[in-house]
């Protein structure tokens, strides 16, 4: 009977694992990184491949970021230690795939999940999460990991809840229009926080912008507001990456908006609230056409920001489908009010192409 009896194995796979033997000879390696000189152990490239054809096999032509899909960069940057990758595998398949992507200055992204469509809807997507999440929480230290945040598409409804209502506290802070595809897509920010948020938000605001870092501010548990004149002359402007979209950091009161106004790239300006008299660039912002889009808390240090983006009129955008939980909630409109706002001009496509 033993003979008989079906077998199972399934299992997620850390970066630091190796895949299974099962899966190696499904992926032509050689081919592509024999003359290109880098010194990558093969485990490195069958990784890189494997998730290019996982994210393509998803997303297809959509998906926004080339560089993951260049399997020589992508190796690259994980024998570098700058991308972590997880997969889940089935038997010989694998079948789905995540990441994390720390930027070396406390934040970390966790990249885009991929699971082949024939197997959606078993959980293989929460796995993953979880195992990112407990990865993030057991390297923070060696990897200077103070936060993470993730951009879950906004025309998916379902991937939306599954951060919502994840049991490791993701907090809404609010959305963002990604330009570099044909159709805009809109991305809901999602954080978390390792360390202590400051139970005081000193934030310096205008009174129309008040309501946005209400709304993010009351789903932490003891966060008060500070509403008051900023006390720093210069904050100092972090070390980041470019990401999904271009960051221009305000530091002092010298601030031109009208140096910003001709770039066709979609520029989001991070306005600390700590800095004194930072309502004036605030109020530059907003009648320059900006549209506040999101607010981050301070922690650890970290002064908190307004964010602010533009996009050009006559955009072909893809409609949101905010979930019901997130419409209802005081933020949840906040992030309605900043889509409309958004879609002013805009030509919008209902559906998504993912699902």
């Amino acid at each position: 009977m033993s003979g008989n009896r079906r077998q199972f194995a399934a299992d997620v796979i850390f970066p630091n694992q190796i895949l299974p033997e099962t899966v190696r000879h499904l992926v032509a390696m050689n081919s592509i990184f024999a003359d290109d000189g880098m010194d990558l152990a093969p485990q490195h490239a069958l990784k890189a491949l494997a998730m290019r054809d996982l994210l393509l096999g998803t997303y297809r032509e959509h998906f926004p970021i080339q560089e993951v899909l260049d399997p020589r960069i992508a190796a690259q940057q994980i024998a570098e230690d700058h991308f972590f990758p997880f997969f889940f595998v089935i038997g010989s398949q694998i079948i789905g795939t995540a990441s994390v992507m720390p930027d070396g200055h406390g934040g970390a992204e966790f990249g885009r999940t991929a699971v082949r469509r024939d197997n959606w809807g078993l959980g293989i997507g929460d796995l993953l999460l979880n195992a990112r999440f407990s990865f993030a929480r057991i390297y923070a230290k060696p990897l200077n990991i103070h936060w993470f945040y993730c951009h879950a598409r906004a025309a998916n409804s379902r991937i939306q809840e599954i951060w919502l209502n994840s049991p490791h506290h993701l907090i809404p802070v609010g959305i963002a229009p990604y330009y570099r595809l044909d159709i805009v897509e809109f991305l809901t920010i999602f954080i978390r926080h390792f360390g202590k948020v400051h139970p005081i938000q000193a934030v310096e605001c205008l009174p129309d912008l008040q309501s946005m870092v209400q709304a993010v501010c009351e789903q932490f548990q003891s966060c008060d507001i500070a509403w008051a004149m900023g006390q720093e002359d210069v904050v100092k402007v972090p070390d980041d990456y470019h990401g999904y979209y271009h960051k221009l950091y305000i530091s002092q009161l010298d601030f031109d908006v009208n140096a910003i106004m001709e770039d066709e790239k979609y520029t989001e300006v991070w306005c600390p609230t700590t800095l004194k008299g930072v309502h004036r660039c605030q109020r530059a912002l907003l009648d320059a056409g900006f549209i506040p889009n999101a607010f981050y808390p301070g922690f650890n240090g970290q002064p908190p920001y307004l964010t602010f983006g533009r996009l050009p009129k006559h955009t072909d955008v893809r409609a949101a489908n905010f979930p019901a939980e997130l419409r209802a909630s005081l933020l949840g409109q906040q992030i309605n009010k900043t889509y409309t706002a958004f879609c002013d001009g805009a030509k919008i496509h209902k559906g998504d192409p993912f699902v």
